[in-house]
């Protein structure tokens, strides 16, 4: 059979032909060639393609079912109710793809996953609706709870992610009355999240249940409710179970309370409370700590991904000397990689502004015995991970001076990383920044011929406008 090339799949996607599409899947050998075709169907997203795709996601392999998943979740409301039905088989790779797609379409499934409430995959659902994040979620939650507390530990837990008030009281109810202590945790930790003063009360009587675990998560979460508190968490540092008295010197470095500071060293250290204090973004506290004699490298603090996600952590740790362009040697990533990885825009200006080079690259990876050297084969600047996900991080990056046509050591530029991803908008965004399309990496391939490699066509017309 001559081989299929991916212009091909292109034709084939503008003249809706799907089963030409299916052809492609179920007779090329080239694995890219199927997964361009699997894609194609996606984009096309009306009813015959949404089934083309669910017989891949039966009948295929792993790999193509994944690629399947992803584009059923790109077809969007089309593909809901055959997604549900999905839901309905015994096997399990069949209905963890239904549930990612589903989960990539968002809030149009919300209205008919709710339905499936008490049926034998409600926990599922229940996860799934904390993921898609939609308020139209927390009224059927909150209906579930009341009807069913086997829950209750699933719905607390979803309730607390998305954030809404009208939860307070139904949550409370739970950790005041539910028989299981799964259900009560669940709820001190939603509480924590939902950070409503209410909770206040409840929270300091949980201090005193039976079990540890909702001792625990009560501490905790009155940490994140406020200063109130204060009094009965330091009562918490004298409970029996070590694990609450931990929870609870973690709340006092939350709450930031100067009283804090002596007990919260004498049950944690004075580094751990550090380190608790800067992953939780309070920096005031973190400075009480200081003032109190933590000495240590401040640099290896900026290597923390959850410190990198609070600016006010991470300007201390430079005002305190940090070095904005430290390497972690176990990843070969500097703050500033992981940061752009994260998106946290603050923290990167603050970086760069402080002295981390904005281009440099990933490194080589040494072992903790200094021995074994793992290569990065294609070590990227920060621009390179931006051009894969974030426009507003590659403007950022532009804006902070980094070089337009940086290479990775495999001589990939940020152009080329976008074209591969199909990320048009930053195509457009790079190349308006004077970003060379002419370049080639170490084994010859360009953004072009990538992005037509790919199949993506809109993003490889963008391209051939600045080819010379």
């Amino acid at each position: 059979m001559p081989s299929i090339t991916s212009p091909n799949v292109d034709k084939l996607k503008s003249n809706a032909d799907i089963e030409g599409l299916l052809g492609i899947i179920n007779n090329q050998e080239d694995d890219q060639l199927r997964r361009d075709a699997i894609a194609a169907l996606g984009e096309l997203g009306d009813a015959p393609a949404v089934d083309a795709l669910i017989s891949v996601v039966r009948d295929c392999k792993a790999s193509e079912r994944i690629t399947a998943t992803y584009a059923l979740g790109n077809a969007g409301e089309t593909a809901i109710e055959p997604l549900i039905e999905l839901l309905g088989e015994r096997k399990i790779p069949l209905w963890n793809a239904a549930l990612r797609a589903l989960e990539i379409i968002g809030k149009p499934a919300v209205e008919y996953l709710t339905p499936l409430f008490g049926g034998e995959r409600s926990g599922e659902v229940i996860t799934l609706l904390e993921k898609i994040g939609d308020p139209s979620a927390v009224e059927p939650l909150l209906d579930f709870l009341d009807a069913d507390e086997g829950y209750a530990n699933k719905i607390c837990l979803a309730l607390g992610k998305l954030g809404d008030s009208r939860a307070v009281e139904p949550i409370i109810a739970v950790l005041k009355n539910s028989t299981d202590f799964r259900g009560r945790s669940a709820a001190a930790r939603a509480l924590g999240q939902l950070g409503d003063t209410r909770a206040i009360e409840p929270l300091i009587s949980a201090l005193r249940d039976e079990h540890q675990l909702v001792r625990s998560e009560a501490a905790d979460a009155l940490g994140r409710v406020g200063k109130d508190a204060v009094i009965p968490l330091l009562s918490a540092l004298e409970d029996e179970n070590k694990e609450v008295r931990s929870s609870a010197a973690d709340a006092l470095a939350i709450t930031g309370d100067a009283r804090g500071v002596e007990p919260v060293i004498a049950v944690l250290g004075v580094e751990v409370a550090l380190t608790r204090a800067l992953r939780n973004g309070n920096a005031g506290f973190a400075r009480l700590l200081i003032d109190s004699g933590a000495e240590t490298d401040w640099s290896k603090f900026l290597m923390e991904e959850a410190i990198l996600d609070h600016a006010s952590s991470v300007e201390l740790l430079l005002d305190l000397g940090a070095d904005a362009s430290a390497v972690n040697e176990r990843t070969g990533l500097n703050a500033l990689h992981t940061a752009v990885q994260k998106s946290c825009y603050e923290t990167v200006r603050m970086l760069v502004e402080k002295g981390a080079d904005v281009n440099a690259r990933q490194q080589d990876v040494v072992s903790p015995d200094k021995i074994r050297i793992q290569k990065m084969n294609n070590s990227k600047a920060a621009l390179s991970d931006a051009a894969a996900e974030s426009i507003r991080m590659v403007q950022l990056l532009i804006e902070l001076g980094a070089d337009i046509d940086v290479q990775s050591s495999g001589g990939y530029t940020p152009l080329m990383v976008a074209a591969g991803r199909g990320k048009t908008d930053i195509v457009k965004e790079l190349l308006k920044a004077g970003a060379n399309a002419n370049l080639k990496s170490t084994n010859g391939e360009t953004a072009l011929g990538i992005a037509r490699k790919k199949g993506y066509s809109e993003t490889a017309a963008a391209i051939q406008e600045h080819i010379v």
